[in-house]
């Protein structure tokens, strides 16, 4: 990986994090700059677009998750395990890089509200597509992805809320059920 391309990778965990804990607006340039360690002027190389990047750190975790050769259930129970633990590793301050964001300009219309809905459709198409790949049939597929990424959803904010990542386990099973349901198994899967 080339000095650029971690630049930049440093600089979406970085603003993935603050986002998740304080918010669009009270994110800056100048904070994220020198939390990330970077140079100012790679804000405007790395991201000409604005502070809108974020969604790629989840398309890239799915994809880990379903690359290990395991079920399609196994590989939703990892991405809820995995996301529990970065909940707890960050002291439950951290949870969907973009929810935060996507809740505080839910009313307001513009590019960061577009960014946010762009985001939550790619994972929403990325768990879809890893489905698709297991069998499962495009309808059944894109209704799995939405109800998984709902459950991932509402399980970070009830487990940050809380506290303790139980709201995880109990979402991850119900995940793991509805997509070996969609595979074509009926058994609840067990966390």
């Amino acid at each position: 990986m080339s000095v650029a391309s971690d630049t930049r990778q440093q600089m979406i965990t970085t603003a993935a994090r603050l986002f998740q804990r304080e918010g669009y607006h009270a994110t800056s340039w100048r904070r994220l700059v020198e939390e990330a360690g970077a140079p100012w002027g790679s804000i405007h190389h790395h991201f000409p677009a604005g502070k809108e990047a974020g969604r790629d750190g989840v398309i890239a975790l799915i994809d880990h998750c379903f690359s290990e050769g395991s079920v399609a259930a196994g590989a939703v129970g990892r991405w809820f395990e995995i996301s529990g633990r970065l909940l707890v590793e960050t002291g439950f301050e951290s949870g969907c890089p973009v929810a935060t964001v996507a809740l505080e300009m839910a009313a307001a219309r513009g590019p960061v509200q577009d960014a946010t809905r762009a985001a939550l459709a790619a994972w929403e198409k990325r768990l879809a597509f890893h489905l698709r790949r297991a069998g499962v049939s495009r309808g059944v597929a894109a209704d799995a992805a939405v109800s998984v990424l709902s459950l991932m959803e509402g399980g970070l904010l009830l487990a940050r809320v809380r506290g303790n990542v139980s709201p995880m386990r109990v979402v991850s099973r119900h995940a793991q059920a509805i997509v070996s349901n969609a595979v074509g198994g009926s058994a609840v899967v067990a966390a």
